[in-house]
């Protein structure tokens, strides 16, 4: 049974669970270098959703390459439990295409991964997303409270096994305005690889702000831009003024 967090760390979001439908542009920098801009998509009925992410390279060797992402997602809610029945992946640059789909077949309890006219099935088993139903399970268990839990994340190969951590909530600086947010880190032993999303409490957790890296290599950064329920944060002064009052926390 995952740990809940006590007073002072994480608290509930002010929306309902399952979060709103909601659109949200990001800008991904490698390096500190913006290379590529994304858009997420989340659309979801009282028992269904569906989640889509664009990518496109606007910068530098990204741009030259003409790299492009595409993922989609879809399935069902049982509560706060996330049933995905379908995804796929699409990433593409020049000469250069990696794409794979997966499955969720629950009555039979196999998940199916296709990948270069291959086939893999694994057993399923629930509490088992995708790499875009993951977002949701994080919302689903910061909604929740939770501060420590595992998650089994259905990849191109593999069924991958991850643990993470709710770290206490606190003011983040974003181009959107001073956001109180949860820093969700995976934990990874004896690793020199280091990943952690940041989830608004506010705005039904969604991502403001991921980190993935290794230390002495490459480091890939994401941060939101546009939400559709930020225009109150738009105004430059708006932002500055946030800006100031993240510091000063």
């Amino acid at each position: 049974m995952p740990a809940m967090i006590g007073a002072g760390l994480c608290l509930p979001a002010s929306g309902d669970w399952p979060p709103n439908s909601y659109t949200a542009a990001y800008r991904v920098l490698i390096d500190g270098k913006p290379r590529l801009e994304t858009r997420v998509r989340f659309e979801r009925s009282a028992e269904s959703w569906e989640m889509s992410t664009d990518g496109e390279g606007t910068k530098g060797l990204a741009r030259l390459v003409n790299a492009t992402t595409r993922d989609r997602a879809s399935g069902s809610l049982d509560g706060h439990h996330v049933l995905t029945e379908r995804f796929s992946h699409h990433a593409s640059m020049t000469f250069k295409t990696v794409a794979w789909d997966a499955e969720f077949d629950w009555e039979n309890g196999e998940v199916r991964i296709t990948q270069d006219e291959s086939d893999r099935v694994f057993p399923l088993q629930r509490g088992m997303v995708d790499p875009l139903g993951l977002t949701l399970e994080i919302q689903s268990r910061l909604e929740r409270g939770h501060e420590h839990w595992d998650t089994r994340v259905v990849e191109d190969e593999e069924v991958d096994s991850q643990k993470f951590r709710a770290l206490p909530v606190a003011p983040l600086a974003t181009s959107i305005g001073c956001i109180e947010a949860v820093e969700v880190q995976r934990v990874r032993e004896n690793s020199k690889r280091y990943s952690s999303i940041w989830h608004a409490r506010d705005l039904d957790w969604i991502t403001v702000r991921m980190v993935h890296g290794k230390r002495g290599g490459n480091e890939f950064e994401m941060q939101i831009t546009e939400d559709r329920k930020s225009t109150r944060l738009n105004s430059s002064h708006q932002i500055i003024s946030y800006a100031v009052f993240c510091l000063k926390k």
